[in-house]
């Protein structure tokens, strides 16, 4: 029978006329096959005999549409070409499926006393059920489901009814739809059974929901009273299980939240988000699973992400999908919390057991009902509420461990006050002999603070001495200063504009009241070192500063202050004979650096300078004077004494840059010219230590010559062929020229010989500077040598300093020829700037901007050998004056000869020195 008996019904039907050929037969045949197809299709019918319920699951034909487009006339008029079929079950379960089915069920009631009966839907997560019932011959429609709210339903109840009105084979169909598991659980009741059934529902899990709302109220109280974080974590629990309940059981739809569907859908699975949330914090805080190492707190935070997530799912993605990201990721949260469960237990963690133990009772109902849901277990009252059972279990033994850990803590209390008491037995006692300890200790304590050399004493935080205080307080400060304010002793006078005043006020501020890592913060900077005056007399005190801490706060701090005045002021004596030693020593490393014909020679030309200086009114030949006499001190290696000139030359440079009064210059000058004679007085004492009378500056007639004379073997051996070959001719005259030309001097060797100025300077300038001198052998007088000599001082300075970086190379090259001497002084730094000169000379007012646009290369170049220019921001000890060079350019002039600056930028610099011979020197005056 069913939908195959009508195929096959129409089938003989085509059979049939094919072999009869007449209409009227024919027109029969099709009115009698219609009036019979309906006959042919009907299922099973399932006979009502009077008051009872039961399920209809085994009577139910089934049929899958999985588009969803089928309607009833479809239905009606067969027009589909899926078949029905039937599930031996009282309550079927279709599982998980995006089809609709419909349902097809006939009824015949033999009771007439009973005109209607009701059709239960028991199932509360069904979204979506149409069902239909011929009533007086006409079809009509009702719709019900989750997704209807409670307030547009026709019968008031959690679950979904209809009120049927069965008579002899009455047939009803139903279409159901659903986003998660399909299960088909209708029953049907008698009005008597309905209302019973009804009543017995609301009375069960109103129980349920009393004991889990008391069991809530409960453990906020024991929470308030306690301020145990697991009671309050426990309560979460609770009310998530319980919002559950009322989600799965229908009952929140019904009455909390009658105008909406969100109970018994998006509420599924944020009650279920809230029991995973609520479960976390309380097994992380009830099992100590804080305590344990990194893997379990990063567990943790997952566990609560997930949860969270869960709940965010609900508001942000439709049900159908949020439903099944719950169902099928849930278990990994559930898993990481048995796993602590489960390592808890193993460890014998307290009251561990019961979390095991309700894990167990949980999991088990939760078998029992996903079996019966399913269909492998019958439909039985233990098997449909054995979830609830088992939450509620679960729910029994948390509390049991909670209140074994309220035992527990009670023990530990108890313990811990037997203990108290027991060690209270005797305190009496241990308090005498502990107060006869403290007396002797304070007594020590005191007799060791009145006999230290040190001021001892505490403040508070308002400044105030207090106790404990030394004797030797009285001593250093001439008072006694207990009760005193800080301010007003040991530190009364430090100025309020000073810096270790202000300090002293933060760390005041900053340390009272707080911990020992603030005092650690700030101990380093605390000053340790102030002055004190006392009658007149200042002293120095150094301090230490010690906290005292009350309860982990600062509390006081303890000042101990030693008078280091006679301390300081022998170490002060000893540093100064240590600098004198120092000194000494050095002058006699300098001196003994040189040869006596050397010394001799610096001694003849730093007291002819001397001279210059004393006799010279004109101010900057009295400069240049200094500079030079400085620049030889450097060459022979007496740095002590350059370093004494160098002192005087920056006092006279700052009064003349000032602009005084003549007078004023002359006295500045006069004392300063004594100092310098004293200084290079003092320098000819230290050599004479070393060599005896060498040289005396008063006597001024040449007396005092050096015992050697350098000349080239070369021009020796001439000279004695030339000698020889005059006196064979009797012609005497040119002798004596040779002669004279044997005390000349060679620029090649005196060149040379400036290579320790080159040395000293870089050393001092931490530079390295390599020195090369080549070229033609000539000579000059020694005067004239003298003079080119200086200029060398002060050339080579300037390229070492100015010139050359940090590395570099300084050449000297001497060529002679039919007109003069041409030597060239090179080095490989960076070059004059050309720009920096123009912008210094403006500054200084030597040019003006309207004269430095008209200015050619060599112009701009030749500015270096103005008086006083100098490109350095500072002065130093071996540049800096803007006087060296033009020294180097007033010798030149001297010589009849002229200083010139080849072009180039950046690419080194070099000085190009003409000096005619001495028959030209004599044309041109």
């Amino acid at each position: 029978m069913g939908v195959q008996t009508k195929i096959n019904f129409f089938k003989t039907e085509q059979l049939f006329m094919k072999r009869v050929d007449f209409p009227y037969f024919s027109l029969c045949l099709k009115i009698f096959l219609i009036f019979l197809i309906p006959f042919s299709i009907k299922a099973e019918t399932l006979t009502l005999k009077g008051q009872e319920s039961r399920y209809i699951g085994k009577h139910l034909s089934f049929l899958e549409d999985k588009k969803g487009t089928l309607s009833l006339d479809d239905i009606l008029k067969g027009n589909h070409s899926q078949k029905y079929f039937k599930l031996n079950k009282d309550a079927p379960n279709l599982g998980w499926t995006s089809s609709s089915y419909w349902i097809k069920f006939s009824l015949t009631n033999e009771v007439k006393s009973n005109p209607f009966y009701f059709l239960l839907y028991e199932f509360p997560g069904i979204d979506f059920i149409e069902f239909y019932q011929k009533i007086d011959g006409k079809w009509t429609k009702e719709i019900s489901g989750d997704l209807v709210p409670f307030t547009k339903k026709k019968l008031s109840h959690r679950f979904f009814p209809f009120k049927i009105y069965p008579n002899k084979d009455s047939v009803y169909y139903m279409r159901i739809k659903n986003t998660a598991a399909m299960r088909v659980p209708l029953k049907i009741y008698s009005p008597e059974d309905y209302n019973e059934d009804k009543l017995n529902g609301v009375l069960g899990f109103s129980y349920l929901i009393g004991i889990l709302t008391i069991m809530l109220a409960y453990h906020l109280v024991i929470y308030v009273s306690t301020r145990m974080l697991e009671y309050i974590y426990y309560s979460i629990y609770l009310t998530a299980v319980t919002l559950l309940v009322l989600s799965i059981t229908g009952f929140g739809g019904q009455y909390l939240l009658p105008q909406f569907t969100w109970f018994n859908n998006q509420g599924i699975v944020v009650s279920v988000s809230l029991c995973v949330l609520g479960l976390s914090f309380f097994l992380y805080d009830f099992l100590e699973i804080r305590n344990l190492d990194k893997k379990y707190k990063r567990s943790y935070y997952f566990v609560n992400l997930m949860g969270f997530s869960y709940i965010a799912s609900s508001f942000i993605l439709p049900f159908k999908f949020s439903v099944r990201f719950l169902i099928f990721s849930v278990g990994v949260p559930l898993s990481i919390l048995l796993a602590w469960s489960i390592l808890s237990f193993v460890k014998k963690q307290k009251s561990s057991k019961f979390v095991i133990y309700g894990f167990c009772a949980l999991f088990m109902g939760g078998i029992l009902k996903t079996f019966h849901g399913i269909g492998i277990l019958p439909n039985h009252f233990i098997f449909d509420k054995g979830f609830y059972f088992g939450v509620v279990i679960q729910l029994l033994l948390f509390s049991l461990g909670l209140a074994e850990l309220i035992n527990i803590l009670k023990k530990e209390a108890l313990d811990k006050a037997n203990i108290i008491l027991n060690l209270n037995k005797n305190l009496e006692e241990k308090v005498a002999q502990r107060t006869e300890q403290l007396k002797v200790s304070l007594e020590s304590i005191s007799l060791l603070m009145d006999n230290m050399n040190q001021s001892v004493f505490a403040i508070t935080n308002e400044g105030i001495i207090v106790e404990p205080v030394s004797n030797y307080s009285n001593e250093i400060f001439d008072e006694d200063i207990v009760g005193k304010s800080i301010w007003d002793t040991l530190l009364k006078d430090l100025d309020p504009k000073d810096k270790d005043h202000g300090l002293m006020e933060f760390i005041f501020v900053t340390c009272f009241g707080a911990d020992q890592l603030q005092w650690d913060m700030m101990k380093d900077d605390f000053p340790y070192k102030f002055k004190f005056t006392l009658k007149g007399k200042k002293r120095s005190l150094k301090t230490k500063m010690r906290p005292v801490f009350q309860n982990g706060l600062l509390e006081k701090i303890v000042f101990i202050v030693e008078d280091v005045t006679e301390i300081e002021k022998l170490e002060a004596d000893i540093q100064k004979q240590r600098n004198e030693n120092a000194l000494k020593i050095e002058k006699l490393q300098s001196i003994v650096s040189n040869s006596k014909d050397s010394l001799l020679n610096f001694l003849k030309e730093a007291y002819e300078l001397i001279h210059v200086i004393e006799e010279e009114t004109e101010k900057n030949s009295f400069l240049r004077a200094v500079h030079t006499l400085k620049g030889l001190s450097r060459l022979y290696g007496i740095n002590f004494l350059a370093s004494e000139i160098h002192s005087v030359e920056s006092e006279l440079i700052q009064i003349y840059e000032k602009g005084s009064h003549k007078k004023n210059f002359e006295e500045e000058k006069l004392i300063n010219v004594v100092f310098l004679r004293k200084a290079l007085d003092s320098t000819l004492e230290s050599i004479k230590e070393i060599y005896g009378d060498l040289f005396d500056p008063d006597d001024r007639s040449g007396h005092f010559e050096g015992d050697t004379i350098e000349v080239k073997k070369g021009l020796l051996q001439d000279t004695y062929k030339e000698v020889s070959d005059l006196i064979e001719s009797k012609n005497y005259s040119p002798i004596l020229s040779m002669i004279e030309k044997l005390s000349n001097i060679d620029i090649l060797s005196m060149a040379t010989n400036l290579k320790n100025i080159v040395t000293n300077t870089a050393k001092k300038l931490q530079k390295t500077v390599s020195y090369h001198v080549s070229g033609d052998h000539t000579y000059l007088p020694q005067e004239d040598i003298a003079i080119l000599k200086e200029s060398f001082i002060h050339l080579l300075t300037n390229c070492v300093d100015h010139g050359i970086e940090k590395e570099g190379e300084l050449i000297v090259e001497v060529k002679e020829s039919f007109d003069g001497i041409t030597i060239h002084v090179k080095d490989n730094g960076r070059g004059i700037n050309e720009i920096t000169v123009l912008k210094k000379a403006i500054e200084k007012d030597i040019i003006t901007a309207e004269e430095a646009e008209n200015m050619n290369s060599r112009g701009i170049k030749n500015l270096i050998f103005v008086p006083y220019f100098s490109t350095k921001e500072s002065a130093t000890e071996t540049s800096g004056r803007g006087i060296g060079m033009d020294v180097v350019m007033k010798n030149i002039q001297k010589l009849k000869g002229i200083i010139s600056i080849e072009e180039g930028v950046n690419k080194g610099t070099s000085f190009v020195i003409f000096i005619p011979h001495f028959e030209k020197k004599s044309e041109a005056s």
